[in-house]
């Protein structure tokens, strides 16, 4: 729990020229890097982070950098002491919250019977899910003119909130991903996790990188959303009671599940499971992705060095063939 929150509230509102964003989220310059209004603060969630140089920590090992305090005490001791905090700049800035997360337009799987809804429950059953199943868990699909026109809308939930949505073209042109933006709802991927929740309520978990790969293993796997744990979501995992941790990233991404297994492995039970060539979780399916997992050995951090070493040595070689 924050202490003092509202003089910590006070300190990066005044010190650092912020305000009210959205969602619990103050927005304010950097106090380390110095760039205007890229640095996020969210005392609910004790977490700091800039969009910048990347930054990210909790909240009071953020205050003790940006003020030199080399201990926890002086951290108590300087936020109690403050009565006002002078201020480097004032700016009159007012921000409305969007009435809701998900994006004009939006409609579950199951309804709808438009192109675009007839093309977004064909690719989810093309991938092995029901349209009964995905819609239960709010995924649906946009057919308005607008910018997420012709995806699918993935949401993801923070404290059974929704907070943040992935999404996937199914028709039309476009990129094959469009992401909302800081800008958009005032969260980015990097501070969540699709299915995060479960870090309070399991003792194993699976890491993958993709929703549909989560989807597919069930309600023990959570999506990083990318190749790599962000810090705030390296945060979540390293301060939950998950004791097992069952790696599953793409093959094109095995050096790095090496690499996480090696930073994870000290203070957790690991697997890192190679997966086959070209295909992910959703590709094989639940039963081939938790036979490999039998088949794999739980990785210690000499074996997982050995590993990554090796896959590093093979793909210098074959750059150096070329």
């Amino acid at each position: 729990m924050i202490k003092y929150p509202e003089k910590v509230k006070e300190y990066f509102i005044n010190k650092y020229d912020g305000y009210d964003y959205r969602r619990g989220w103050i927005k304010c310059n950097c106090p380390i890097c110095d760039e205007e209004h890229k640095f996020g603060v969210n005392l609910e969630k004790d977490w700091a982070h800039c969009f910048k140089c990347g930054y990210a920590s909790n909240i009071h090992s953020c205050i003790m950098k940006a003020e030199k305090l080399d201990s926890f005490p002086k951290y108590v001791s300087y936020i109690n002491s403050l009565t006002g905090v002078e201020i480097r700049k004032t700016k009159a800035k007012e921000f409305i919250s969007p009435d809701r997360i998900l994006p004009e337009g939006f409609k579950l799987l199951k309804y709808g019977d438009s192109l675009i809804a007839r093309a977004a429950r064909k690719h989810i059953e093309g991938r092995g899910f029901t349209v009964k199943s995905l819609s239960r868990k709010g995924i649906g699909y946009v057919d308005t003119k607008g910018k997420y026109f012709g995806y699918l809308i993935l949401p993801i939930k923070v404290d059974n909130k929704v907070t943040f949505f992935q999404t996937r073209k199914i028709i039309g042109t476009g990129p094959k991903f469009n992401n909302p933006t800081w800008e958009d709802l005032g969260i980015g991927k990097s501070l969540v996790l699709f299915n995060g929740g479960i870090l309070l309520s399991n003792t194993k978990v699976y890491l993958v990188e993709s929703i549909f790969n989560a989807l597919t293993l069930g309600n023990q796997a959570i999506a990083m959303l990318g190749k790599a744990l962000s810090s705030r979501q390296r945060y979540l995992l390293m301060n939950s009671p998950v004791e097992e941790v069952i790696i599953m990233l793409d093959p094109d991404a095995y050096k790095e599940a090496l690499k996480l297994g090696m930073e994870l492995c000290t203070y957790k039970k690991v697997k890192v499971v190679l997966l086959p060539d070209d295909k992910d979780v959703n590709d094989i399916g639940k039963e081939a992705a938790l036979a490999l997992e039998e088949k794999t050995e739980y990785g210690r951090y000499p074996k997982l060095l050995m590993a990554w070493k090796n896959l590093k040595s093979r793909e210098s070689i074959l750059q150096r063939s070329y």
